[in-house]
């Protein structure tokens, strides 16, 4: 795939930053491989009908965010392994002063000692076959057996035989890929999303393709111009609290999107995993779709990051060849993980740290309504703030770096050529308390109120 005209006209910025954007989106969905020499910038500027120091721009750009790197006398290539971290930053990396809203996590409600102490009874009733066996590829029974209690509480009702245990949902989502999906496969997607699925995806060469949404989600009728355009075999969402947007797809829409599904026999993989936040939520399209839609979930926002435990649910026939895949790629999850799940499960102590994040959730929905005069849905750990008319959101995110404030950069979240949102998603969780997200959300106030800085004159 090469880039075209129509990838930067029209896109309310400057042209090389707009062709240093499609680049990114390219080079994360797998178009350009690792190692790809990039056209001359002479023969780049002609065919996307711009000057030469427009090319070199971009390309200058592109290679400050890790994505290209230059050779002397031999041209410009791709980055065998593109910089990531300039597009979402890490946990950690911020100064004692810095606000991270960036990486989407609930706040730590378990104390050391519940940690540990939990951690040891977990261990001592799995015993040391936890330890001194490879459990099954699937997972062991009892944990699948907890996993298809903790499913029911979300109205699915799933038998511990259609459960897989896996590291977390991006094995998940690769394993359920590589089972039910041939390479070159297009996969349609929210045109605003989380990109690590969309990378994901690029990455296993799959062809990522973005459906139009409205303020309910996935509009039906653009699905179904997507798989009859593109031919699509899979339609990946998350319909619960969506990534970035907080969008959850009420049942009216759900019921439309499902039919639409049916009809035209696509698999629909549902990104579940900000499911059990909410206090009520519409049920899973996996119990709409009991043969169409498999489930990808973990316990990553609504329990502990740091379990690193995923979970597919999938129709019976689709078990076996999940399996294998599974085998294929992880051989099996670690069990211990899902050893301490159970155990708080079975103790109750899942209900209380899940109970405990949804009081912090809800502390910080007041506190960004307080501030920002707007507050995300009900039991969402983000919220997708729209911007005034005088801010772009990549000036903001510039202009909220210099105060402390790290943001991620809006245009990461679209597919193909989309063009970037006017809005910032904002991560409530990551800062450890309440008063420092406060004093974080004041700063960002404070720089909307007012106009951008004007950039330096150029002489």
């Amino acid at each position: 795939m090469s880039i075209e005209r129509t990838d930067i006209h029209d896109q309310g910025r400057p042209a090389y930053r707009a062709i240093a954007d499609a680049l990114e989106r390219s080079i994360g969905a797998g178009d350009f491989a690792p190692g790809e020499r990039l056209p001359p910038v002479r023969d780049m500027a002609k065919k996307l009908g711009v000057t030469v120091g427009t090319v070199n721009r971009a390309y200058v750009l592109a290679q400050s965010r890790g994505l290209l790197t230059g050779e002397v006398g031999r041209g410009t290539f791709v980055l065998k392994r593109p910089d990531r971290q300039s597009r979402i930053r890490l946990a950690g990396e911020n100064s004692a002063n810095a606000a991270d809203l960036v990486v989407n996590q609930p706040p730590v409600v378990l104390s050391d000692a519940e940690a540990a102490d939990t951690a040891a009874r977990a261990l001592a009733t799995g015993g040391a076959a936890l330890l001194g066996r490879y459990p099954p590829t699937s997972g062991l029974p009892e944990h699948r057996a907890a996993l298809a209690a903790w499913v029911a509480r979300i109205g699915l009702t799933a038998q511990p035989d259609q459960i897989l245990l896996t590291a977390g949902v991006h094995s998940a989502l690769a394993v359920t890929a590589l089972a039910c999906l041939r390479p070159g496969d297009t996969v349609l997607i929210d045109q605003l999303t989380y990109p690590g699925a969309r990378d994901l995806l690029g990455a296993l060469k799959f062809r990522v393709e973005p459906v139009a949404t409205d303020e309910h989600g996935l509009m039906p009728d653009s699905v179904e111009t997507a798989v009859r355009v593109f031919g699509a075999r899979a339609l990946f969402t998350c319909p619960t609290l969506q990534n970035p947007t907080a969008i959850t797809m009420p049942d009216e829409r759900r019921q439309q999107i499902a039919e639409v599904v049916e009809r035209n026999d696509l698999l629909l993989v549902e990104d579940d995993i900000y499911g059990h936040l909410p206090q009520t939520r519409p049920i899973p399209f996996a119990a709409r779709l009991p043969k169409h839609a498999i489930l990808v979930s973990g316990m990553s926002k609504c329990l502990a990051p740091g379990l690193r435990l995923g979970y597919i649910v999938a129709p019976p026939e689709r078990v076996g060849a999940i399996t294998t895949a599974l085998h294929d790629l992880l051989v099996a999850a670690s069990p211990l993980p899902a050893a301490l799940f159970t155990w708080w499960l079975n103790e109750g102590f899942a209900d209380e740290i899940l109970a405990r994040i949804r009081r912090q959730i809800a502390l910080r929905r007041e506190i960004a309504g307080s501030v920002l005069g707007a507050a995300p849905p009900e039991g969402s750990l983000h919220q997708w703030l729209p911007l005034p008319s005088s801010w772009t959101a990549e000036r903001l995110v510039e202009e909220a770096a210099r105060i402390g404030v790290h943001l991620p950069r809006s245009d990461v979240f679209a597919v193909g050529r989309t063009p970037p949102p006017k809005a910032v998603r904002l991560a409530l969780g990551s800062i450890a308390d309440e008063e420092h997200l406060r004093m974080a959300l004041r700063r960002l106030r404070g720089l909307l109120d007012q106009s951008p800085p004007r950039a330096a004159p150029v002489i």
